[in-house]
């Protein structure tokens, strides 16, 4: 099974990323949600490790849980980790990485440590439905050019109690800003945008998500770049919508975040008129001078 392709279909695929190619596996996309035992496991594990926080699609299943909207979590193959701190291979393979594979181990799995250029990776194979775990992995010149916001980032974490784990979140405003920003970046790349999202019929189009990732997992050495970026864009327009209705957003906040986001402060005024963003920050982002 190749896990990377699981997770380029998942949650890895980037504006500037090229798909890679391969054969169309035949077995089943693995699919999880917070409610399943083996992300519950992961969430564990990874609480263990204090620099750590969960970040992208699985905070925001993390706060749509905690609201009770179970029904409207979204399916996705990895957890995605992040921290304020530099990580490098030997510090991962010795200390973070090891200490969740040591724990996933005592609970039954089998679970391998691995990396690529952008990732740091714990490989959890369930019995059928395999999960990832994925850290940035930085270069020190990057580390040093976004250091000022990973450490306020890592500051404005919630420390949430999730089925008796604790685990820390990142905050509403920083999962909102670059998923916003990859919006832009798909859009002003491949005039991408997402479908129509309806804030009120949040299930069918959760269906339809599931329909595209199995559809492009199928035919995935025939996927373009163009298909890929709408998928990723109507899941980042899913999350955007699913977590402004269980969360408030604080405009302050949201706003001084936006600066390290050139994206957003670029295409302020286009994403203030957009159907996927929440119309709680509609005004924040109308009041922003394009740049």
């Amino acid at each position: 099974m190749n896990l990377r392709l699981l997770a380029t279909i998942g949650e890895r695929v980037g504006p500037d990323s090229d798909p890679p190619r391969a054969a169309a596996p035949t077995v089943q996309v693995p699919t999880h949600t917070l409610e399943d035992e083996i992300v519950k496991d992961g969430l564990a594990a990874i609480a263990e490790v204090p620099s750590l926080y969960i970040v992208g699609g699985m905070a925001v299943q993390a706060y749509a849980f905690l609201a009770g909207r179970t029904a409207d979590l979204r399916t996705t193959s990895d957890i995605d980790v992040a921290s304020d701190e530099l990580i490098r291979k030997r510090v991962f393979d010795e200390t973070i990485g090891s200490r969740i594979a040591d724990i996933l181990a005592q609970r039954g799995y089998i679970p391998k440590l691995g990396k690529n250029r952008e990732t740091f990776e714990v490989f959890v194979n369930g019995t059928t439905n395999p999960l990832l775990i994925h850290l940035d992995r930085m270069s020190d010149n990057r580390y040093a050019r976004e250091q000022a916001k990973l450490t306020r980032e890592g500051a404005h974490t919630i420390v949430v109690d999730l089925d008796g784990t604790r685990s820390r979140l990142k905050a509403p405003e920083d999962i909102v800003a670059p998923k916003l920003s990859r919006l832009v970046n798909n859009y002003e790349r491949f005039k991408v945008v997402p479908r129509h999202i309806d804030g009120g019929a949040l299930r069918p189009y959760k269906q339809m998500l599931n329909t595209m990732r199995s559809d492009l997992y199928a035919r995935f050495d025939q996927t373009t770049h163009e298909q890929l970026a709408e998928f990723k864009a109507c899941k980042d327009a899913y999350d955007l919508v699913l977590l402004s209705q269980v969360r408030s957003f604080n405009d302050t906040y949201f706003t001084g975040a936006t600066r390290d986001w050139p994206a957003i402060r670029r295409q302020a005024t286009w994403l203030s008129r957009q159907n996927f963003v929440p119309e709680a920050l509609r005004p924040a982002l109308a009041g922003i001078k394009p740049q």
